[in-house]
């Protein structure tokens, strides 16, 4: 990878795969977060799988849902966490190139956290997504031994269920493959309807010849991932 490309990389908060995971993600403001890139890229795999929730699931223990969405790593991808109990809440944040036309003071910190938004859901809405959630988790079992290109479409989802973690991912052929499995989601329609960021999903789509070529000029900023049977860690060999 050039100089340039590798800088890029840093500002936009895009990584090489080499410098993704490492350190656990805690969570609470413990240790490294994805508030800036840098600390980002170094907890990126423990939070995808759910480190943080996992330690702290245990039978008592309030509802958790993490669902994160990859469409394309510096295009767009997207974090939703959902706390349930009597106040369910919803965290949202997109991670992708900086919208000039969004810039404000207000707003000047998004290149490095991405843009951050929460809101309110009454028990009705909460319950749709988790059960939508929860539900697809354990309907299929995990597809163990897969990789997930960075250039792709897919969520991967973490979280405390009743005491029990859950763990499961899915991903969206884009070559015109079997995607019977992630189109029986519908968890990504019901977090579209509730998000607040203002930017709209970026849905999966098969690729065209444009999107071949794109893939060939950016294959040395491409890294892959692996899908463990409870989480996900760097895809070596690749």
């Amino acid at each position: 990878m050039s100089k340039r490309l590798a800088l890029i990389g840093a500002v936009l908060g895009t990584a090489v795969p080499v410098l993704l995971g490492g350190c656990a993600y805690q969570g609470g403001g413990q240790g490294p977060g994805l508030d800036d890139p840098f600390s980002r890229r170094t907890v990126w795999m423990s939070y995808l799988s759910g480190d943080d929730l996992r330690q702290a699931c245990h039978a008592g223990a309030p509802e958790r849902l993490r669902l994160v969405y990859n469409a394309h790593w510096n295009d767009q991808v997207r974090v939703y966490e959902l706390e349930g109990g009597a106040a369910p809440l919803l965290h949202q944040r997109v991670i992708g190139p900086m919208d000039l036309s969004h810039f404000s003071l207000s707003t000047a910190a998004e290149p490095l956290t991405g843009r951050l938004a929460q809101r309110p859901l009454s028990p009705a809405q909460y319950q749709a997504v988790a059960a939508s959630a929860f539900g697809a988790a354990t309907a299929t079992p995990v597809p163990v031994d897969s990789t997930f290109a960075s250039d792709s479409y897919y969520w991967v989802l973490s979280g405390c269920q009743n005491g029990h973690f859950r763990f499961n991912a899915w991903q969206y052929n884009a070559m015109g493959g079997d995607n019977s499995r992630y189109n029986t989601l519908t968890f990504p329609a019901r977090l579209a309807a509730l998000d607040t960021t203002g930017i709209p999903l970026a849905w999966p789509h098969p690729m065209s010849g444009l999107d071949v070529a794109n893939q060939l000029q950016d294959r040395e900023l491409r890294w892959y991932l692996r899908v463990y049977a409870d989480h996900v860690g760097p895809a070596d060999g690749i």
